[in-house]
């Protein structure tokens, strides 16, 4: 019965990272070669992407109604806007400089937690190379990760419930093989890591319900807290 007990581990977890490794190389695929890495390509990314890029550069948060677009990432967003697609390598970030003119940032008005996040990664980025496309891949990639932990933390999540494999299965191919999903977690934008935390909260959520551990409804309130910080 234990050895039993301990196949049936081992080929969960086998089939668990078969999923977390497709998720990933379809992710790569999508951030590097589905999506024109061009500010423009997903929605509110010329917002995220300044966002990023006020934070790392100013050191500082920013500023609804007051803080405006970054200027290469605006003109990288008109340049697509425009139909001139094949000019997006052409962009090159010197220093970031946010002009007035071209209008003000509304993605200023969510909580900067995604974007502390990844402002480290973009500053790093930037140590390699200043061209803005492979700025904005390298920030695709790092968004990858809330999607791989997104599967691992379900699996948690099922273990808790005792989920049968085929519905296990079933759930994980759902996740893994849905357009909507792949798009999120393979372009820049905070969403990502809110579905993540609002996975990660569930999850404490049912270790607490379940288990009875003061620390899990600790987790669980700080997930909620984190929640708050990544999304208006």
């Amino acid at each position: 019965m234990v050895l039993e007990c301990i196949k049936n581990k081992k080929q969960s977890n086998i089939i668990l990272f078969i999923f977390m490794a497709i998720f990933l190389a379809k992710g790569i695929f999508y951030a590097a070669y589905i999506t024109p890495p061009s500010a423009g390509t997903a929605p509110d990314d010329i917002g995220h992407i300044s966002y990023i890029q006020y934070v790392a550069s100013e050191k500082k948060l920013p500023i609804l109604f007051e803080t405006s677009f970054e200027n290469i990432t605006t003109e990288s967003h008109k340049s697509y806007y425009n139909f001139e697609t094949i000019n997006y390598k052409k962009f090159i970030v010197e220093d970031e400089q946010f002009d007035e003119k071209n209008g003000v940032n509304w993605i200023a008005q969510h909580p900067p937690l995604y974007y502390l996040l990844m402002s480290p990664i973009y500053l790093i980025a930037k140590l390699l190379t200043n061209k803005l496309y492979i700025l904005i891949i390298i920030l695709r990639l790092a968004t990858i990760p809330f999607g791989i932990a997104s599967i691992f933390v379900m699996s948690k999540i099922m273990d808790i419930l005792k989920t049968k494999n085929i519905v296990r299965y079933c759930i994980f191919t759902s996740f893994v093989f849905s357009a909507p999903m792949q798009f999120y977690f393979s372009n820049i934008t905070n969403d990502s890591l809110l579905i993540f935390i609002c996975i990660l909260t569930l999850y404490f959520l049912l270790k607490y319900t379940t288990e009875k551990h003061i620390k899990h409804f600790y987790l669980f309130v700080v997930c909620c807290a984190l929640t708050v910080m990544t999304k208006y």
